[in-house]
């Protein structure tokens, strides 16, 4: 985003500057006209590239104790007929030691599926997080975020271990 306003700052400049200057003045229109443009296919470029993108998470519930692995199932949808190019899907889970995200592109009317793993390191209540898919023009200018919501809670009991010649003395 500073890329953006530092081009629109630029832009407004190079408007004033044409507006009001008295040496050549077509150079400073034709580079106003060009930000703008630029400006202007990056925001359309995010925004399309965003819509109609859909997206399923599959986590599993019930007992999951420590050094089991978390697998969540994503499946990301395009229902355009057009390329959907360079989306970051990134996972908002927050358990411990759990960082995940990925680049992916998807073609026209298509769904790609994604699996992420987590080893539970320690016991306690955590949220299974939101997924923000994050769209970004070809030059880096503009950038947009589309949050999924599914927030679901897990509960990570300790390890429980067998003892199987335990001698309990009675009283």
């Amino acid at each position: 985003m500073k890329r953006f306003y530092f081009l629109f700052i630029l832009m407004v400049i190079c408007l004033l500057i044409a507006i009001g200057g008295k040496s050549a003045p077509i150079i400073y229109f034709r580079l106003f006209y060009l930000l703008a443009l630029l400006l202007a296919v990056s925001v359309l470029w995010t925004y399309f590239n965003l819509r109609k993108v859909a997206v399923s998470i599959e986590r599993p519930h019930g007992h999951l104790e420590v050094g089991d692995i978390l697998q969540s199932d994503i499946i990301v949808r395009n229902s355009t007929p057009f390329h959907k190019l360079v989306l970051e899907l990134t996972d908002l889970t927050r358990i411990p030691g759990h960082q995940s995200s990925t680049l992916m592109s998807l073609p026209p009317n298509t769904a790609k599926r994604w699996k992420t793993h987590a080893t539970l390191q320690k016991r306690g209540t955590y949220l299974l997080g939101d997924l923000v898919v994050t769209s970004s023009d070809p030059f880096g200018v503009y950038q947009r975020s589309k949050i999924f919501s599914s927030t679901d809670e897990v509960t990570i009991f300790p390890r429980v271990t067998h003892l199987p010649n335990l001698y309990i003395p009675s009283k």
